[in-house]
């Protein structure tokens, strides 16, 4: 069976646009959805008769009702699960996405200590998750952008796996995809010097690669235009200007061979910081069976 589109939601403003989001991502994929919400693990308090722990969950019941409502207005026809789980958000999330094709989570669009606070969980998630991961900001418009698909390239010979996501997605969408490479050197005398000796050579190169590694999935979508951009600029910076005008932005999950699933700089950088979606791919994802048990700890909503 495929696997399902699962929703983490708040029941916060930073829910709005990974709302709209799934259900367009649901319709497109599976036509099923799970609408997750974490609620914290208290010892019961007692106010009025009434235990704050059931207060909490007929609560989080509320939350999970409200975006199944909205799912179910945006992506009429789709089947619509709702789950309440316990413990740690971060953990989990973690443990939904062994059951799920994509896991998609929301953020903050506003600037200052607000988004830096609610940008970590997407990144905590995204650097333990066993699926894709998307991290929708709050003000997303699903009839704003109908923009690119845009892949960010760090070592093109590595890259295969996550270009071959980005042409699927682009297939999704019907849109073109863009291939952005950044580089800049750590040291700014030795970036000053490369820029006037060697940019000519760097963009060069750098095109020649990832053509390479563009052209059999260019091959087998040739409806599909492909674009490759190589900038000199820092890749944060450079991929922050591009998701202002996609409809997807991509990075990739490598695997640190002493940390093992790693979040490097950069995708966490533009996780916090992206004007549009960002999809963040495992380098050891593919598409497979369930495997695991996502129900443990969990309660119907």
């Amino acid at each position: 069976m495929p696997l399902p589109v699962v929703l983490a939601v708040d029941g916060g403003p930073a829910s709005r646009g990974a709302i709209d989001y799934a259900a367009r991502e649901a319709e497109r994929r599976t036509g099923a959805i799970r609408i997750v919400h974490v609620l914290p693990d208290l010892v019961p308090l007692y106010l009025q008769g009434h235990s704050l722990t059931d207060h909490l969950v007929a609560h989080g019941r509320r939350i999970v009702r409200h975006a199944a409502r909205r799912v179910a207005t945006d992506a009429p026809g789709i089947e619509v699960e709702t789950r309440l789980r316990h413990g740690s958000l971060v953990a989990a999330l973690v443990q939904e996405s062994t059951a799920a094709g994509l896991l998609v989570l929301g953020r903050e669009s506003r600037t200052g200590l607000q988004r830096v606070l609610n940008g970590s969980v997407p990144a905590a998630v995204a650097a333990r998750a066993h699926c894709i991961v998307v991290a929708v900001p709050s003000a997303w418009d699903p009839g704003a952008i109908s923009g690119p698909v845009v892949v960010g390239i760090r070592d093109p010979g590595r890259s295969s796996e996550l270009l071959g996501c980005a042409f699927i997605e682009a297939a999704r969408r019907h849109v073109p995809v863009h291939l952005l490479h950044a580089w800049k050197l750590p040291s700014e005398y030795d970036d000053r010097i490369e820029i006037r000796t060697h940019a000519a050579e760097w963009e060069r190169l750098s095109r020649t690669a990832m053509a390479d590694v563009a052209a059999p999935l260019r091959a087998a979508h040739p409806d599909i235009e492909a674009e490759i951009h190589v900038v000199h600029d820092h890749p944060v910076a450079a991929l922050r200007r591009a998701s202002s005008a996609t409809s997807l932005l991509i990075v990739g999950r490598p695997r640190h061979r002493l940390l093992g699933a790693h979040l490097g700089s950069t995708a966490r950088g533009i996780l916090h910081s992206a004007l549009g979606p960002v999809e963040v791919i495992p380098d050891s994802y593919v598409d497979r069976d369930v495997f695991g048990d996502a129900e443990d700890h969990t309660d119907p909503a």
